[in-house]
């Protein structure tokens, strides 16, 4: 098993609940829940949780009870790992299909390209 990064940066863009999860997630020291590494920024953490599922909620526990405002099964070491798209907040009460939201290790080739293109999307419902 490597060593997990420090920081790791959300860049979602499907809703503007979405974009407010949008930033850099430092890595908790010694916090592991369910084997993996979290990450928090402020109140909100990325998180693995009991059920299988990586998301981002408030608090560092692995409880798949607690409100979440980010979602996606996967069963990957790292939020970055992650093969399947990401389920977040719509601007309702549900959740809809991030294609193009992505977690990546602070300081990767992706975060770097995504920093330089936020150009707002196109606003579709």
């Amino acid at each position: 098993a490597g060593t997990a990064p420090e920081e790791v940066v959300v860049t979602f863009t499907a809703s503007q609940e979405a974009l407010r999860l949008n930033g850099t997630y430092k890595r908790r020291p010694k916090v592991v829940v369910n084997g993996r590494p979290v990450y928090e920024r402020g109140r909100k953490c990325v998180v693995h949780l009991d059920d299988g599922t990586w998301c981002i909620k408030d608090g560092p526990d692995g409880d798949s009870g607690a409100f979440v405002y980010a979602f996606v099964l996967d069963a990957a070491d790292e939020p970055f790992a992650v093969r399947e798209p990401w389920q977040v907040m719509d601007d309702g009460d549900g959740f809809v299909l991030d294609k193009a939201g992505s977690i990546h290790p602070y300081g990767s080739p992706k975060n770097q390209r995504a920093a330089g293109n936020q150009d707002g999307g196109s606003g579709a419902s």
